[in-house]
């Protein structure tokens, strides 16, 4: 599967971007240097060609703290040709958690937004989020694995 995957934080003056930089690879571990770049008056951290490696940790993450489902199902609220974009509180990442929402229920800090582009949305989500019955993924994948999809 070819993916390309990228990230925009907005930064505020009022924020540390060495925190910033820090909650981020919380979520996705090393990632390139992150670049400023403002649009409509907004400071956005953001990193472009991050490996895909990098997603282990989120992949983890929502499976250790069985978040699959809220993953799936925001995910799928706003479905868009050839990307997935989570949307990812950015207090709560602040306090090593992930919670991923809608993009209209927003942190005061704004939200992190992980966009995968892929040419097949819905490969990506199945191997990624998998549906589940009762609590348990129906189809269980390895990281390793979207090599093979």
């Amino acid at each position: 599967m070819n993916l390309r995957i990228s990230i925009r934080v907005p930064f505020y003056s009022t924020e540390d971007k060495s925190k910033l930089e820090i909650i981020i690879s919380n979520l996705l571990g090393n990632l390139p240097p992150l670049t400023e770049k403002k649009e409509n008056d907004v400071v956005y951290l953001v990193a472009d060609e991050i490996k895909i490696d990098s997603l282990r940790l989120f992949f983890k993450n929502i499976r250790q703290n069985e978040i699959l489902d809220t993953v799936r199902k925001y995910v799928l609220i706003y479905p868009q040709e050839g990307k997935v974009i989570f949307n990812i509180h950015k207090q709560a990442l602040t306090a090593d958690k992930i919670a991923v929402i809608t993009k209209n229920t927003t942190s005061p800090l704004g939200n992190v937004e992980l966009i995968i582009h892929t040419k097949d949305t819905e490969k990506f989500l199945n191997w990624f989020a998998p549906e589940t019955f009762e609590g348990k993924i129906i189809e269980p994948r390895k990281f390793n694995e979207i090599f093979n999809l």
